[in-house]
């Protein structure tokens, strides 16, 4: 299960794979940005040490029929991970050194899973 909410939080059960669009908007117009062939969308998840944990890139192979939002794929192996909330960002990167911005900045939340991957009180063993 993933629940995606207005403040860009993601709410993914442990263990379940993840797909995710990505819209990239203009913050003064929000009009959608469109995504050049050499642009790539970096999506960086963290734990509370500062350690990556996942990181996917995206570029335009990864467009959706609108041509303007993205498809991030998370795998279910991705999301085995402690239950608890972890910072991630998604950032722009343009051909353009100069043009490098970090658009969603927010939290992944891993919850427990319901009978799967539990510790011997049918609990969440956080691993």
């Amino acid at each position: 299960m993933v629940d995606i909410f207005d403040n860009q939080l993601l709410r993914v059960t442990k263990g379940n794979s993840a797909e995710i669009v990505i819209t990239i908007n203009n913050k003064e117009s929000g009009e959608p940005i469109t995504i050049g062939a050499s642009d790539t969308v970096i999506f960086t998840v963290s734990d509370q040490a500062g350690k990556t944990v996942i990181q996917k890139t995206l570029s335009i192979e990864n467009l959706t029929e609108d041509g303007h939002s993205l498809l991030l794929e998370i795998g279910h192996d991705e999301t085995m991970l402690l239950t608890g909330e972890y910072p991630y960002d998604v950032m722009l990167v343009t051909e353009d050194p100069k043009k490098v911005m970090t658009f969603i900045s927010s939290t992944l939340i891993i919850e427990p899973a319901v009978g799967l991957y539990t510790d011997d009180v049918g609990g969440d063993d956080g691993e």
